[in-house]
């Protein structure tokens, strides 16, 4: 080949790559990772039956509820805030009485007040 070609088909295959569009008919560009479903809660099969946690009351510090809470349910960041700025509400049914006892203490300890039901 040519050193000239060789040069043009460089060109194209940068500006290519420049654009994000790639040559084998995709999309092109980095791809964002799949979102994955939330879990659903454990459901209690032992005696007294499944519980819910209710949070009462957001608190001062309102950030700190949403991490907490998004970690332990796993939704979307928007899906999380909309949930705490409901309060009082039950945010998480189904729960073995550890898991609930647990969400209620994470909870606590951002400063929110909130129960199990």
């Amino acid at each position: 080949m040519d050193w000239q070609i060789v040069a043009i088909i460089v060109g194209v295959l940068a500006i290519g790559f420049l654009l994000g569009r790639n040559f084998s008919g995709g999309a092109g560009g980095i791809a964002p990772p799949p979102r994955r479903a939330a879990p659903r809660p454990q459901v209690y099969s032992g005696a007294g039956g499944p519980h819910a946690v209710r949070l009462e009351e957001i608190g001062p510090n309102k950030i700190s509820v949403i991490k907490e809470l998004r970690g332990f349910i796993q939704l979307g960041l928007a899906e999380t805030k909309d949930l705490v700025e409901s309060a009082p509400a039950e945010i998480a049914r189904n729960l073995s009485r550890a898991d609930a006892e647990s969400l209620v203490a994470a909870l606590t300890d951002a400063g929110a007040t909130a129960r199990v039901v």
